[in-house]
This record gives structure tokens, C-alpha cells and sequence, in this order.
């Protein structure tokens, strides 16, 4: 599976994602970093902006878009550079500041997120319906946490919980479209292999086809 790019982005940014549901939920600031919640909400914005670029590239890579879609590509890849100059950034910018520019690039980068997906799955790239499930069951959580949040919604367990069950569903989501692709491109390349081989034969049995004639009109010379 480490032989796939798509699964080390992808682990990359669970890790982000677990960090940042650590930072969260309070755990970190607990447990880790106790008494220090500037540091700790500096660390939430390099979590989110580190996993925000860990998923653009894992975009890039899993629906091979410079290959596909080209000017989707492009647009992709320098959001990755605006996100990694980002991340570098809120180590020294004020954590009031970054909230706001990390807000204002997530609703670009969930722009991103749909459209490579509906781009790929138009253009007939199956595990793209993974992709973009994964992605719509986790705005599903946010809205819903949100509607909550403005008391439209009443608070329980799900309401309360829905946005982390969105992204634990996504990541589950995530996880099966890698493992479609790994069979897609299993199945593309035991394709080739047989027709690679059906080539060999036929070339074979040409070949020998082409030696009974050769003895055959040496027989008839003789």
C-alpha cells in the first residue's frame, strides 16, 4: 500500500485530523499542553492548514487530475503552494488572523474538493464516487453542527457529535476510494498482462506458421 503515493497523503492527513480533533476537543490542551493555550491554538491553525495541503495533494495524486484534467490540476496546485506559504506563515501571524484566512480558504478548498470529484466521476473514474461520497457525508456533519450550533437543531448526541461523525465517516470513505483505485489499477494492469500475452501467442503462432511455410517451400526447391 506504501507503494502508493495516495496512502501516505492519506495517512498524513488523518494525522492531521486526529491532531486537530485532539486540539478540538480539549485532549491536547489537557493532557499535552496544559496552561498554554496560545501555543495550543497556534498548533490548531499548522494542524488544519497542514491537512488542508495534505488533501489538496492527496486530490492531485488519487484522481491523477494533470492527467485527466489538466486546468483543474493547475488550479489545485497552487492552492497547495498558497496553503504551504500559509502554513509557514501562522507560526509567526496572530492566531485571530489566521482563523480568518484559514475560514476563507476552506470554502475554496471544499469548492476544490467537489468539483475534482464531480470532474473525475463525469470523465468515468470509479472511485471518484467514494471520493466524493466522503466528502458530501462530511458537509452533511458540519451543516448539521452548525444548524445546532444556531439552535435550529436541538442539541443531542448527534446534533452535538455530527460534525466529528462526519469526518470519522469520511475518513472510512476516504479509505475505501483508496482501496477502489489500488483494485482498479490492479485489474488495468492484469488487463494488459493477458493482452500482452494473447500478443506473445498470436506472434508465436505466426512465427511457427511462417517456419511450416519456410520448410515447406524448401521441400518443394529440393
Amino acid at each position: 500500500w506504501l507503494r502508493d503515493r495516495s496512502y501516505v497523503l492519506f495517512v498524513a492527513y488523518l494525522a492531521a485530523f486526529v491532531v486537530g480533533q485532539a486540539l478540538l476537543s480539549g485532549v491536547w490542551f489537557q493532557w499535552v499542553m496544559p496552561n498554554q493555550p496560545a501555543l495550543v491554538n497556534r498548533l490548531l491553525m499548522v494542524s488544519i492548514l497542514f491537512g488542508l495541503y495534505a488533501c489538496l495533494m492527496l486530490v492531485e495524486n488519487f484522481l491523477d487530475l494533470s492527467k485527466h484534467h489538466p486546468k483543474t490540476s493547475r488550479a489545485v496546485s497552487l492552492f497547495e503552494k498558497v496553503a504551504l506559504i500559509m502554513l509557514v506563515a501562522s507560526l509567526w501571524l496572530s492566531y485571530s488572523i489566521t482563523a480568518r484566512i484559514v475560514a476563507a480558504f476552506a470554502l475554496i478548498f471544499v469548492g476544490l474538493m467537489l468539483s475534482s470529484g464531480v470532474v473525475s466521476l463525469k470523465r468515468g473514474y470509479k472511485p471518484a464516487r467514494y471520493f466524493l461520497l466522503a466528502w458530501v457525508v462530511f458537509l452533511a456533519g458540519v451543516f448539521i453542527f452548525s444548524l445546532r450550533t444556531l439552535g435550529v437543531l436541538p442539541a443531542n448526541f448527534f446534533t452535538i457529535n455530527a460534525m466529528l461523525l462526519g469526518a470519522l465517516f469520511q475518513v472510512i470513505f476516504l479509505a475505501v476510494a483508496l482501496g477502489d483505485k489500488v483494485l482498479l489499477i490492479q485489474a488495468e494492469r492484469d488487463s494488459a498482462t493477458k493482452s500482452m500475452l494473447e500478443s506473445y501467442e498470436l506472434l508465436d503462432v505466426e512465427l511457427h506458421r511462417r517456419e511450416e511455410l519456410q520448410e515447406e517451400n524448401d521441400s518443394l526447391q529440393e
